[in-house]
């Protein structure tokens, strides 16, 4: 399979065209419906798992706030600082540990999204993830994972 090291990054590999790429933006037709059937406000967004942010092209206006949090595994954080760094209410950091997250009491957001990114979180840190975006919503997490399917039990 071709990697970073082979200059084909992420969203080659994921949004490159047939059934994956299908798959793939379908988490964020997902997240878009949902927005829209549940009248959902997205005006303010924490998003876990950001990388380059590209859930902003699916939200029905662009947020008035939006801090994205990833771990910058394929250095997606520094594509989403060059695409929508002139916008001063849209932040991306790059976090390891729920604790990194530095939020402040009074932070709050309408929604919070987080897409096949749990799954790579390590089981330890997934209550800390949870319990600060608990603390700081006051709307809908929206959520997906992804599962294996027809593979080996691990």
């Amino acid at each position: 399979m071709k990697d970073v090291q082979d200059g084909f990054g992420y969203n080659e590999r994921l949004f490159s065209g047939g059934i994956r790429s299908y798959l793939h933006f379908a988490r964020f037709k997902w997240v878009s419906s949902q927005i829209q059937k549940q009248s959902i406000s997205a005006d303010t967004v924490l998003k876990l798992g950001c990388f380059d942010g590209k859930p902003i092209d699916f939200l029905p206006a662009e947020p008035t706030r939006y801090v994205g949090y990833d771990a910058n595994w394929e250095v997606g954080l520094y594509i989403a600082r060059e695409r929508w760094g002139t916008h001063p209410d849209l932040t991306f950091k790059e976090v390891s540990t729920p604790d990194q997250m530095n939020l402040h009491l009074t932070d709050r957001f309408d929604i919070a999204v987080s897409m096949e990114t749990l799954e790579h979180v390590p089981p330890a840190l997934i209550d800390g993830y949870l319990e600060q975006i608990a603390l700081h919503l006051d709307g809908y997490l929206l959520v997906t994972v992804l599962t294996p399917r027809g593979g080996p039990e691990e």
